[in-house]
């Protein structure tokens, strides 16, 4: 092998290995948004029957959804607002009866139609307003178990709501 063999094959494999060095912590990093978006667990997910108890210490809803694929929910997480600048991290439970807590809900089939009751504690900053909205987000473990799939939740709403991005109704 000459000098110039060896020096050809020097550059050939520092490119293989800088490819994988770059590569394979970005295919990491982007796989879980690629996953999300073109093979998602949830679909058709919405959010209804919105509205405060009677009591008025309970935003209650019903998120709908589509269970497209086997993954077990790892976390979940849910944030209650009036503006969307002072949000507030809320407990939630199954059920209106706001007992069963949401955290021991693990595992659904996948291809089945779900319509599940939520109930969430209704902070004190948040209590008597006339409008309030419930964001949520859940991160499933698929099959692979690489990566956990984000999954954003529909928004329910209480009150009168103002889109922020339409400008026509100030």
């Amino acid at each position: 092998m000459t000098s110039i063999q060896a020096l050809r094959y020097s550059i050939i494999t520092l490119i293989w290995v800088l490819v994988f060095a770059i590569g394979a912590p970005l295919t990491l990093w982007m796989a879980p948004d690629y996953e999300a978006q073109f093979f998602p667990v949830l679909g058709n997910q919405s959010a209804s029957d919105s509205h405060v108890s009677a009591d008025r210490n309970h935003f209650l809803w019903t998120w709908n959804f589509d269970k497209l694929k086997r993954g077990n929910l790892d976390r979940i997480g849910f944030m209650m607002y009036e503006t969307p600048n002072d949000k507030y991290i809320v407990r939630v439970y199954r059920g209106w009866d706001c007992k069963e807590d949401f955290a021991t809900w693990k595992v659904t089939p996948a291809g089945e139609r779900r319509a599940v009751k939520l109930c969430a504690d209704i902070p004190p900053p948040l209590q008597g307003k006339e409008k309030l909205t419930v964001t949520g987000y859940a991160d499933y473990l698929t099959f692979h178990r690489l990566w956990l799939v984000p999954v954003t939740l529909p928004a329910a709403r209480v009150g009168p709501y103002r889109d922020p991005d339409d400008l026509s109704n100030p």
